[in-house]
Parts: structure tokens; C-alpha cells; sequence
């Protein structure tokens, strides 16, 4: 990977969403137009701020490739995500972009330990020898 090169980078994206009203319908723009850049090679801290309805999980969305866009292009490490197959996405953007959970009671079962989603996730991607964990409570 170039020092250069981007890790994600939306190009005019939009997404357009078709509301019916009885016989007719109503383009509503959920994202429009948006540009950004987040370079590999340059820490930073991104954020997307706005009121409910702006448009922020729509954008989630596109780029953890639940929704395609409707308009521009998002890359991820120059790759159209949009673009991915299911195979790609299992393989190795699954394994490198992963969303961070704002509500972490809806994200966890109380009733499981947390080593449970560790090995699940490494058995899911076919891990089990690529991570050392630990009992609980033990450190080195």
C-alpha cells in the first residue's frame, strides 16, 4: 500500500430513497453529495455529526456495504464497495472494517461471555490459531 493512498474515499455520494404517497412518490435525499477523504497513512479522528434524519446511519450503511449508493462512487483502499462480492467481503473486508456499536446492551447478550463472540469471530473468518486469548482475570 502506497503511503499516499486512501483508506476510504466517497466521491459525490448520495443515496436517494423513493417515498410512495398513495399514487405518487417523493425522491427523499438521505445523503447527498458527500466528499471526504481518510488517507492510511494519517491518524485522525472522523466524525459524522447531525440531527436525527441527517442522514449519519445511511452513511454507516454504504460504507460497511449494507446499502449501495445511488449516486458517486465510496471506495475502500481504492476498491468500489458497492462492488464487492460476497466472497470479498467475507474474505477480507469483513475482516478489516467492522462497526462500532453505539448501544453495546444491544449489541450483547447478557447471558453470554464476551470470550464467546471472540471465538466465534475467529471461528466465523477461520482464525483459531491466529490470536492467543487469555483466561479471564489472568494476565502476563
Amino acid at each position: 500500500m502506497q503511503a499516499s493512498e486512501s483508506l476510504i474515499q466517497a466521491q459525490n455520494l448520495s443515496k436517494i430513497f423513493e417515498i410512495r404517497q398513495g399514487f405518487s412518490s417523493k425522491a427523499f435525499h438521505a445523503v447527498d453529495a458527500a466528499n471526504f477523504t481518510l488517507r492510511s497513512d494519517t491518524p485522525e479522528i472522523f466524525s459524522v455529526a447531525g440531527e436525527s434524519g441527517s442522514g449519519k446511519s445511511t452513511l454507516a450503511k454504504m460504507i460497511l456495504g449494507m446499502d449501495a449508493p445511488s449516486l458517486g462512487q465510496l471506495l475502500y483502499k481504492g476498491r468500489p464497495i458497492s462492488e464487492l462480492t460476497v466472497k470479498d467481503k467475507r474474505d477480507w473486508f469483513y475482516k478489516e472494517v467492522q462497526p462500532v456499536f453505539q448501544d453495546p446492551f444491544a449489541a450483547f447478550s447478557p447471558l453470554l461471555r464476551i470470550d464467546h463472540y471472540l471465538y466465534e469471530t475467529a471461528f466465523n473468518y477461520k482464525m483459531k490459531g491466529q490470536f492467543k486469548c487469555l483466561p479471564v482475570g489472568y494476565s502476563q
